[in-house]
């Protein structure tokens, strides 16, 4: 390998590996964000009649849900190489649009 090829694989990894960091980032901000609009639904919920109650529940159980498996994604994409995060990112996206739209649901029913 030529001194400059290996220059420029150096410096795709270190690109690479900042955009996985900011985009680590960005996800364990969405999961902060989503943290405080449960407490907020819950709070907003908590004197409401017994089977509002219920349902808000069931729905912030599901929320919750969605928000654990795209955190143990967040611990995959952490410990994966830098070819392999962007297959990972896929799927944290997924999982991130999911748990928007339980809580979008939830908010629904209930505002």
């Amino acid at each position: 390998m030529s001194n400059k090829k290996h220059i420029e694989d150096k410096t795709d990894e270190k690109i690479s590996n900042l955009k996985r960091i900011e985009y680590q980032k960005k996800i364990e901000a969405e999961l902060k964000q989503m943290d405080v609009k449960i407490h907020k639904l819950e709070a907003d919920t908590a004197k409401a009649s017994s089977d509002v109650l219920m349902e808000t529940k069931k729905q912030i159980r599901k929320i919750r849900e969605k928000r654990e498996e795209l955190e143990e994604s967040l611990k995959k994409l952490k410990n994966s190489g830098d070819e392999a995060w962007m297959d990972i990112k896929e799927g944290i996206d997924n999982s991130l649009a999911e748990m928007k739209a339980a809580f979008t649901n939830a908010m629904a029913r209930f505002i």
